[in-house]
């Protein structure tokens, strides 16, 4: 996971779901309300909701949790079966794959103590607070206290097959590093080229890897871990800038 940013909705989808949380709220059965809306939603509206959801997603649309999969669902991070006064909040929103979302995650949503959710949302939390990579073996290691939960419930580190999760990471960091290189050697002879390989890279599959090669390029052991090379490609060719929604 990486961290994402929420852009601003407009102002008459803004209303249409304050509309929507205020039906909701005033409903004798507030979870059969949400339901029975979120399954006559507005089309129009939500097509709207998804876009923006897949625009701000890493690569093309992936899942906002496993950073793998195709977003295919509008995921409520609260789930609506439990919070349904949360049903229409854009703020609840994520993009996530059907089975990050109905298979793994449903509406297990372990709490805190003080009531605070214990799953990372990527567009609230800095998941490289809370989740560390070990390139070494592509999985991820709890550094936080929303690590632990997050693992578990989203299968992070699942190596069975089809998902091989740790071996998709592993994966990333070596194709990353490969069409870096390509990039160094084709900049000065054919940019279009260039253009293509920096596309590449920055709509790779698990896009926290990328955010994770940068990070590591600035720290005391990149040239041990990454290859003097590649941290050398990082830094002259400003690697860090290459996303364009960043």
């Amino acid at each position: 996971m990486r961290r994402l940013t929420k852009p601003e909705l407009c102002n008459a989808i803004v209303q249409k779901l304050q509309s929507l949380t205020d039906a909701v709220r005033v409903a004798s059965d507030p979870v059969k309300e949400a339901q029975k809306r979120w399954k006559a939603k507005h089309k129009a509206s939500f097509d709207a909701i998804r876009s923006a959801l897949e625009v701000m997603a890493s690569g093309r649309g992936r899942c906002m949790y496993c950073e793998d999969s195709l977003g295919t669902d509008i995921e409520h991070f609260w789930p609506k079966a439990i919070y349904p006064e949360r049903a229409f909040l854009w703020s609840n929103y994520l993009l996530a794959c059907s089975h990050c979302n109905s298979n793994l995650k449903r509406t297990l949503f372990p709490l805190d103590t003080a009531g605070a959710p214990l799953l990372i949302d990527p567009t609230v939390d800095d998941p490289a607070q809370q989740l560390l990579l070990v390139p070494t073996t592509g999985e991820y290691r709890a550094i936080g206290p929303k690590g632990p939960a997050s693992i578990a419930v989203f299968g992070l580190n699942d190596d069975s097959r089809p998902r091989k999760m740790p071996q998709g990471r592993r994966a990333a960091i070596i194709s990353l590093t490969a069409l870096f290189k390509d990039y160094a050697q084709t900049i000065a002879t054919d940019p279009v080229r260039a253009e293509e390989i920096k596309v590449a890279a920055t709509e790779f599959p698990f896009s926290a890897v990328f955010d994770w090669i940068v990070a590591t390029a600035k720290t005391k052991n990149a040239a041990h871990v990454l290859g003097a090379d590649v941290v050398a490609i990082i830094v002259r060719y400003k690697v860090e800038y290459w996303r364009r929604q960043d």
